[in-house]
């Protein structure tokens, strides 16, 4: 069966790029990719895990097959040029200058986090306080300041220039300083994919480039696991059961669930819902942490694929529908991107990552709220000029 599913994945893979113009980062072909390395490292990587069941193999089938329908329909729509209308350089200036002030807190934030930990590993202290597991507090750490980070350095990217270089490598330097100091493996990844992505779209790099930056990304992984852990990953064992633990472990976690076993209905899928009922005290329930509880068997991991939403929630059923949704959302922003909209390429750049991680977790649904305030903050962008001119201009008229 998992033969028939890489030949399923090299077929789309091969629709998508065709069909997209030869856009590499077309949602159909990245979902395609990403699976044929997880399975082909499956089939190649010496791992003690249990043979995927059928129940994953006929999933994952469906939810390849639904989403790249969704994002083929999409695209095949006809879509008039968008208007590309330019970010407003004003509001480009005070998100860089908000960015810019909020910086420090982050090392505020940091040395709190060193002053409690109890590790005796100060890269393990800083992780423990980032998901909530300090005497800090149970919040992890981020907020709209995050947010603001990723929008600043997305939108400098694609403004991009030799003269004004310093606008870039700002907030460029805030996400990474954030990655590194939350020992985040995933923030170094969202950061190269969103990279990738909107210089791609610029036509400033090409597959090959592509291929570097992926293998440079894979190093920076691999030495943050070794400094949280204290561990070289020098043999070629200890890179393998990286690779096992890293690519491998959602897939064999997904086939530890039972379907339809949610608590409550729609709880993971609709979790936006519940926290919002919660927080106005119009419900008891309370929403899941988005840091899903860890298995020991059949390897240790909390992470369970990005089916595992609708897989929980709603079973099978669940994974086909919310994989057309995806699917019909991520082709949305894709197509509108290669139009010519700036405001959807830098949503597409952010969806860009969550489609990518699908192997792993899914990042949408359950973090709802947050690409909510992604869009509408980056909405802001692009306010037209003529209305913060004459703001501008009321503000400097003599009383």
């Amino acid at each position: 069966m998992i033969y028939w599913l890489i030949a399923l994945c090299i077929l789309l893979f091969a629709m998508g790029y065709l069909f997209s113009k030869q856009n590499v980062f077309s949602p159909v072909t990245i979902t395609a990719a990403i699976w044929i390395v997880c399975l082909s490292l499956f089939l190649l990587l010496h791992h003690d895990l249990p043979p995927l069941s059928g129940r994953f193999f006929g999933s994952l089938a469906l939810w390849i097959s639904t989403l790249s329908i969704g994002s083929f329909c999409v695209q095949s729509f006809r879509m008039s040029n968008t208007s590309t209308r330019d970010a407003n350089i004003h509001v480009r200036n005070i998100f860089l200058l908000i960015s810019t002030i909020c910086y420090p807190f982050l090392f505020i934030w940091a040395k709190q986090a060193l002053a409690v930990g109890d590790t005796g590993n100060w890269a393990l202290d800083l992780r423990m306080a980032a998901i909530g597991q300090s005497a800090l507090g149970d919040d992890t750490y981020g907020g709209l300041n995050i947010i603001l980070w990723n929008i600043t350095y997305t939108v400098e990217l694609i403004y991009f220039t030799k003269k004004t270089w310093w606008r870039t490598a700002l907030p460029a330097l805030y996400v990474l300083s954030f990655g590194f100091l939350t020992m985040s493996k995933i923030m170094f990844l969202s950061f190269f994919v969103m990279t990738l992505c909107i210089l791609f779209f610029n036509k400033k790099i090409q597959i090959k480039h592509i291929a570097i930056g992926f293998i440079f990304l894979l190093t920076i992984m691999v030495s943050l696991q070794s400094i949280r852990h204290r561990n070289s990953l020098e043999t070629e064992d200890q890179k393998e059961d990286f690779l096992v633990l890293y690519a491998l472990s959602s897939m064999s976690a997904f086939d530890t669930l039972e379907p339809c076993s949610s608590n409550h209905w729609g709880e993971n899928a609709f979790r936006i819902y519940y926290a919002i009922t919660y927080k106005l005290g119009l419900s008891e329930i309370k929403p899941i942490n988005p840091l899903l509880d860890f298995i020991d068997k059949p390897i240790v991991t909390n992470t369970y694929t990005g089916m595992y939403p609708f897989f929980k929630d709603f079973g099978k059923i669940g994974v086909g529908i919310f994989g057309l949704i995806l699917g019909i959302l991520f082709g949305f922003f894709f197509r509108k991107a290669q139009k010519g909209s700036i405001y959807c390429m830098i949503i597409y750049a952010y969806l860009s990552q969550a489609i990518l991680m699908q192997y792993a977790a899914d990042s949408i649904f359950t973090g709802l709220a947050n690409f909510v305030k992604y869009m509408i903050i980056a909405s802001l962008l692009f306010i037209p000029a003529k209305f913060t001119i004459k703001k501008a201009e009321i503000q400097n008229t003599p009383s």
